[in-house]
């Protein structure tokens, strides 16, 4: 009875959000099976600092982090490891040429430390994985992560359970590629409405140093990058969306690419639910007026409606990644990456602005995006030093990890709150 009416209540949720709310039905060009274990799915577009037009899909659910090409959808390359959340950060200028940023959570026997690791890689293409430095942390879990290179020091924002804290790791880039880690991890002041919850998505706005994070209940917060503690932004509510997961920031436009764009920024969302993936105003007035759109998508392989709880584009808008994690998956037992190639699903970005939004896209210069869209900084090119593919370095001491993942593990199998 206790599950009828929480699906009674999802589909009247989402109904009556979709009376006033365009709702986009899609196929997904591609459905791949992703490896991994009980972490939490994720996906980002990438290119290596390859020419416009060469995209691959970086995907981690808990295990390895694994690399596919758009264009085939094979599998180019992976990191071996257990990886429980990561970032990226696009497109970086490296010297004369550009790269991707990595940064992963590592609690793989390689860490060889009671804690998370922060792993900082590059990726291209050719050199795969290459390992450039690692942070220590004091956490034991890692949930999910985000980076803001949109100025320097570099940012990287990650969230942990038991307690439900978020941190800030500062990272700087020489003349020579060199990455330096810059002190320890700096706490971040929480509302009270999170604790004890999991932090799910986390995304952030680096031209307005604003970071945004979702959790287990389905409630959006924002955080002043610059200081100062995070508040509620919007809630579950009737007419508005019904459950929120992981996170994404799109820009649009993108400043200053010099190219002029129609649209406006919005927040990319993953529901858990059949309704698929929202599009989301981080600046609505109320929790009835944040959704500008939502899709329902089915998968290429069996086209049965996923319940995608992670969500991105590439800097075009023109490309989406969809994640399902194992615990929500209904097909195949394992983690999902679903991708929709060719297809807009959201082109006027948020609601009309006076009048200016024309409805058009115009494909924006990559200059460089993060896990939420971020605009990258000029720094200088990688040193050598290819990791093999088995093993991650950092530079800890202590014991193996596997007590920790159990800790990490344990309240990803907990079945989610629906709303």
């Amino acid at each position: 009875m206790t599950g009828r009416r929480v699906l009674s209540l999802v589909v009247g949720l989402w109904t009556a959000s979709a009376v006033a709310q365009n709702v986009v039905t899609v196929t997904a060009t591609r459905s791949i099976a992703l490896d991994g274990g009980l972490g939490l799915a994720r996906a980002y577009v990438v290119t290596g600092g390859m020419a416009q037009g060469t995209e691959y899909a970086i995907a981690n659910a808990g295990g390895a982090m694994q690399m596919f090409d758009l264009a085939t959808y094979g599998e180019v390359t992976r990191q071996g490891g257990i990886f429980t959340s990561f970032a990226v950060a696009d497109f970086l200028p490296i010297g004369t040429g550009t790269t991707t940023l990595v940064v992963a959570a590592d609690v793989g026997p390689s860490c060889l430390s009671t804690t998370v690791c922060l792993d900082i890689f590059y990726w291209d293409p050719v050199g795969g994985f290459v390992i450039q430095n690692s942070a220590l942390t004091s956490v034991n879990n890692v949930t999910a992560m985000a980076i803001d290179a949109t100025s320097s020091p570099i940012r990287i924002f990650f969230a942990t359970q038991s307690p439900s804290a978020l941190y800030e790791q500062d990272i700087t880039i020489n003349a020579m590629g060199a990455v330096t880690v810059s002190g320890v991890p700096v706490g971040i002041p929480v509302p009270p409405q999170m604790s004890g919850l999991l932090v799910e998505g986390l995304t952030v706005d680096g031209l307005s140093a604003v970071l945004y994070a979702s959790d287990s209940a389905s409630t959006l917060y924002k955080f002043p990058e610059d200081g100062g503690a995070g508040v509620v932004y919007t809630q579950v509510v009737d007419g508005g969306y019904s459950q929120v997961l992981g996170l994404s920031f799109f820009p649009f436009p993108i400043p200053p690419s010099g190219v002029v764009t129609t649209g406006n920024p919005y927040l990319l969302g993953g529901s858990g639910l059949i309704q698929g993936v929202y599009n989301l105003n981080p600046n609505g007035s109320s929790a009835k007026s944040i959704v500008n759109g939502s899709a329902i998508v089915l998968s290429q392989d069996t086209g049965r409606t996923i319940e995608p709880t992670g969500a991105s584009v590439d800097g075009y808008a023109s490309l989406t990644l969809l994640t399902e994690d194992l615990v929500t998956a209904d097909a195949g037992g394992v983690p999902w990456l679903h991708v929709i190639a060719d297809l807009n699903l959201f082109p006027d970005g948020g609601p009309p602005d006076a009048g200016s939004d024309a409805g058009a896209v115009t494909p924006v210069v990559d200059a460089g995006l993060d896990a939420g869209g971020i605009p990258t900084i000029p720094v200088i090119a990688p040193g050598p030093g290819a990791l093999p593919q088995s093993t991650n370095s950092c530079n800890c001491s202590s014991a193996g990890s596997a007590p920790v993942l159990l800790a990490l593990l344990l309240p990803l199998i907990v079945p989610r709150r629906r709303r």
